[in-house]
């Protein structure tokens, strides 16, 4: 389920349930306070549905980038990609055209291997 998930999606959804739950709690009440949580729990849906998964292609990769206030996706082609280097259990860096941008993601080791099988096989020109 969460193969490939943008870990700060994962976090900001995670936060925004446990802001749904504890303002329902505290406004029980008070139903006009009750709508507006539970308008803010509408909002939280697509959150939770969205998946934002990032993906390895034959010839490039899908990843979700931080741009001004929304995390956009981005696709990278492999003959873009300079280099990529593993940081951390949940980091991965991407170098591409001068520019370097690190995702999250909440499983990075297993996305590491998979970029580097096909990144390879990529290079050896064979077809997957």
């Amino acid at each position: 389920m969460f193969k490939y998930k943008d870990l700060r999606m994962v976090v900001i959804s995670i936060i925004l349930v446990v802001l749904c739950v504890f303002s329902g709690i505290h406004f029980r009440y008070d139903h006009m306070k009750l709508i507006v949580v539970l308008l803010l729990a509408l909002s939280v849906i697509p959150t939770l549905i969205v998946r934002f998964n990032a993906s390895v292609f034959e010839d490039g990769m899908l990843i979700y980038t931080f741009r001004g206030i929304a995390i956009l996706p981005q696709m990278i082609e492999f003959k873009d990609l300079t280099s990529y280097k593993l940081l951390s259990k949940h980091v991965l860096e991407l170098q591409s055209q001068n520019k370097t941008k690190k995702i999250y993601l909440v499983n990075a080791i297993a996305f590491y291997k998979e970029l580097d099988d096909r990144f390879t096989q990529y290079k050896n020109g064979q077809e997957i």
